[in-house]
């Protein structure tokens, strides 16, 4: 698989960022605790990240579909989470680790929708076509390894490893980010102007009848 290629990058890319995911996100809890928190304290941390996450990711989405610059997005997301993991290592307290927290989750919340919008869109296209299923799968084998050899390290030399692992892995992704082709699916733009009252809409739908059964 020559590194010309748009799959042998975006291999890169997932490797990288699904190894970074692998690594932290098991162990992020012990370290907080090892850092002195208390068990409602990291489940703050926890919490108040998945907002952020919820918050700021649709943001950068727009933005990087507004000035069709996916790839710059991508990139700048990954460097800024790689640098918020290393303000884990001289924090102590809650205040101090929930700010890193909640620094890094806003950086982290884009990368995988617009890697995703990358990969799916560059596998269509003509002059590149690759299968998908081999990008997304080799970032979901090196969050395993990730996971793997995190457990490892953090057994014999303790869990500030995992954030250095962290920091070095989104480095390498962002360096490979800088490699992909500035390419994502039609926008909003593209289409016409998006309905401002979609969510609205949504909210007023009637109330779903739940003795219908699912399906997943």
């Amino acid at each position: 698989m020559p590194w010309t290629s748009n799959l042998a990058r975006f291999v890169a890319v997932y490797a990288m960022l699904y190894a970074a995911f692998g690594i932290m996100s098991p162990f992020l809890p012990e370290f907080l605790r090892q850092r002195g928190l208390t068990a409602t304290e990291i489940g703050a941390v926890i919490a108040l990240g998945t907002v952020a996450r919820l918050m700021t990711g649709p943001i950068a989405g727009r933005f990087a579909d507004q000035y069709r610059s996916w790839r710059g997005v991508l990139f700048g997301c990954t460097v800024g989470a790689g640098l918020a993991a290393l303000l884990y290592l001289p924090g102590a307290g809650f205040g101090w680790l929930l700010a890193v927290a909640l620094i890094q989750a806003a950086a982290l919340a884009p990368l995988p929708p617009l890697a995703d919008a990358m990969a799916v869109s560059a596998s269509r296209n003509q002059a590149s076509r690759f299968e998908y299923g081999w990008v997304r799968g080799s970032g979901s084998a090196a969050f395993i390894v990730g996971l793997l050899a995190a457990g490892q390290l953090a057994g014999r030399l303790g869990t500030d490893v995992v954030i250095w692992g962290n920091a070095i892995l989104l480095g390498f992704s962002a360096i490979f980010v800088r490699a992909l082709p500035n390419i994502a699916v039609a926008t909003d733009a593209d289409k016409g102007k998006p309905h401002p009252g979609a969510i609205r809409t949504l909210l007023r739908t009637g109330r779903v009848d739940t003795r219908q059964p699912c399906i997943a």
